[in-house]
């Protein structure tokens, strides 16, 4: 009995040991949860730096794409899309991301893995990616005398800047001239400050010396602002004044043979916006025009001069593609307000006239030929004006091609092109305004390599050439051959979606009741 009691004494003391080892281990948990915790804090507190980081570089990033949509129609500067704010901010972000990479070892993966995409972000100046063993996959209507109420370059190769070719015919050019460049401006239209003010502010050759408009107290206020020295009464003053050597017109497409016709008529030089004209007929007689008073006429398709677009001319037809088979261009901006002039007929409205003159010009470009139109369809905006076009061509080496383009569409918004050959694809994003952000990218059976181009902005680029072609004789690129030559695929795009041809009696006709202020 003795014995049984012992035992039992035995074994309740060996209960507070067991007890005593519980706790000891619970200690240990409890000891490495505060190390877990302390080390998940200084993860936070390096994420709320990063995220902090982040909010900075978003920011800027929305102030540099508000630069940016002031080439598209007022409209569309509010549906910047949160994925191009992203890709904006991307190459700003990639250190943050990499310097929290450490940290998430303690707490998981996910920012570890978003920074091993970092080196994809690389300088916009160079190659930023490449992979190779990756097969490549398949107030009304002006009229003149009216008063104005590369190759295959290997991966990670640095990018040089690109100088942009002159054409290979100097028939469009006049004579060598030193006078200086001064710039008369006829309307004080919303896309000025952007294509000609801010861009001679760095051209020194370039003055923009005076300005007319509709209403002489709207064109003083825009010279005021923009630092404009004169304001001239109408716009046969201005064309008329003999301390102009040059005129721009951003007026709407109707008025741009008128104003570009009584311009050249003055011993004037031209920088005209696109389209050059309403139809191919006036484009001739522009042309024509220019040649007779030997000076320069220029369409401003600016996207054309900065290196980003020698770039992809050079990849589209040197070969890296192998044989290209099929070129596809867009040009599909979100305008959706019928009451613009670019929806009025009368004043050669229309997308196709709009923005697929861009589309167009990228297409015949990139293929270095001109296409012959297989079929188009237009969705309209009232009767005859397409809000919305897709036409499909061909070329005479079989080549086929697309364009798309729209003023208001379920593609709200996309400036890109494809060019795909029996080795490779090229694909580009915003040709059209690189300077604020674009993409590159060239898929070959060798790899995919991610290419930058640096350039200043496009009008820039595109004012030094029209100095150069003023002032020194060298032909634009973007001279009245080429510009023929886009209006007969214009025109050839309207006719086979079975819509009237721009310009001519439409012009002269509803047009002349029509209250205009210049492209808005």
């Amino acid at each position: 009995m003795l014995a049984g009691a012992a035992h039992v004494l035995a074994s309740a003391a060996q209960v507070p040991a067991s007890a005593a080892q519980v706790l000891a281990s619970a200690a240990q948990v409890l000891v490495s949860a505060a190390q877990v915790l302390a080390k998940a804090a200084q993860v936070l507190a390096k994420a709320a730096q990063v995220l902090a980081r982040a909010a900075q570089v978003l920011a800027r990033a929305a102030q540099v794409l508000a630069k940016a949509t002031q080439v598209l129609p007022s409209p569309a500067r509010a549906r910047v899309s949160v994925a191009q704010v992203v890709a904006a901010a991307a190459p700003r972000l990639a250190p943050g991301m990499r310097a929290l990479a450490p940290a998430s070892q303690a707490v998981g993966k996910p920012a570890h893995v978003t920074a091993s995409a970092a080196p994809a972000l690389a300088s916009p100046t160079r190659v930023i990616r490449a992979r190779t063993g990756r097969p490549a996959p398949p107030g009304r209507l002006v009229q003149p005398g009216g008063h104005i109420p590369r190759g295959s370059g290997s991966p990670g190769r640095v990018l040089r800047p690109f100088s942009v070719p002159a054409a290979s015919s100097t028939a469009d050019a006049p004579p060598p001239s030193a006078a200086p460049l001064r710039i008369g401006v006829l309307g004080a239209a919303r896309i000025v400050p952007t294509a000609l003010v801010a861009p001679a502010r760095n051209v020194p050759e370039v003055t923009v010396a005076a300005v007319a408009a509709r209403d002489t107290a709207r064109a003083a206020a825009f010279a005021k602002r923009h630092g404009i020295a004169r304001v001239l009464a109408s716009y046969d003053a201005l064309v008329d004044d003999p301390a102009i050597d040059a005129v721009y017109v951003p007026l709407p497409n109707a008025l741009h043979a008128p104003w570009t016709l009584r311009a050249l008529a003055a011993g004037k030089h031209v920088l005209c916006e696109k389209p050059l004209a309403s139809s191919a007929a006036e484009a001739q007689e522009m042309a024509a025009a220019a040649a007779r008073a030997g000076r320069v006429l220029m369409e401003a398709f600016h996207w054309r001069y900065h290196p980003l677009a020698a770039r992809i001319v050079a990849i589209a037809t040197d070969g890296t593609l192998g044989t290209v088979r099929r070129i596809e261009t867009s040009m599909c901006v979100p305008l959706p307000l019928p009451g613009n002039i670019r929806y009025d007929l009368a004043l050669g409205g229309g997308a196709t006239m709009d923005t697929g003159c861009y589309a167009i010009h990228m297409l015949r470009h990139l293929a270095g030929a001109e296409p012959a139109v297989v079929r188009a369809e237009a969705r309209l905006a009232s009767h005859d004006v397409d809000r919305c076009m897709e036409a499909e061509m061909t070329f005479a080496d079989g080549r086929t091609g697309r364009i798309q383009c729209s003023l208001f569409s379920a593609r709200l918004l996309d400036i890109s092109a494809r060019v795909a050959g029996d080795r490779g694809e090229m694909r580009v994003l915003n040709p059209v305004a690189p300077q604020y952000y674009h993409r590159l990218v060239v898929r070959t059976k060798e790899g995919k390599r991610v290419e930058r181009v640096p350039g200043h902005a496009t009008y820039e680029h595109q004012l030094r050439a029209f100095v150069d072609a003023a002032r020194g004789g060298v032909a634009p690129i973007t001279g009245p051959s080429d510009s023929i030559a886009n209006m007969r695929v214009i025109d050839a795009v309207y006719d086979a979606a079975g819509l009237p041809r721009r310009g001519g009696a439409v012009r002269r006709g509803r047009a002349e009741s029509a209250v205009v202020t210049g492209k808005q």
